[in-house]
């Protein structure tokens, strides 16, 4: 049986190397955007998912520290969507420096990958 790709398995993905990140800016913003994420609570959220039933659509910055790391926040988030199950859409409104500031971490590699497109070496220096 073939496995189900869902909309975050399948997007175009921003291509990161260590080079790009050792480059960046310290303590700043490399990539803002929006994609697609699995939603959380899939099973309870009923408004914003995509027809695939798990995916939901997300702002998202990608942000290297003060020192050559990344980590990726996006807007599903408690202190930016008020609906009960994170099933609303007012985190698509919010500025990318609030997502930077008080959005959600991604931490599983399968998400990350999903909007990212890097190699093991550059995985290895993304902070959880």
């Amino acid at each position: 049986m073939e496995e189900i790709k869902h909309k975050w398995q399948i997007q175009d993905k921003i291509k990161l190397t260590r080079e790009i990140i050792e480059k960046a800016e310290r303590n700043s913003i490399i990539y803002q955007g929006e994609g697609y994420i699995e939603h959380p609570w899939f099973n309870d959220a009923k408004n914003n998912l995509e027809d695939d039933g798990r995916s939901v659509r997300v702002k998202f910055v990608i942000y290297r520290g003060g020192i050559a790391d990344l980590c990726i926040y996006h807007s599903l988030d408690a202190n930016l969507e008020p609906a009960r199950y994170l099933d609303g859409t007012t985190h698509l409104m919010r500025s990318f420096e609030d997502i930077k500031n008080h959005g959600a971490k991604l931490h599983r590699e399968k998400i990350i990958q999903g909007l990212i497109d890097c190699d093991d070496d550059t995985l290895s220096i993304y902070r959880h």
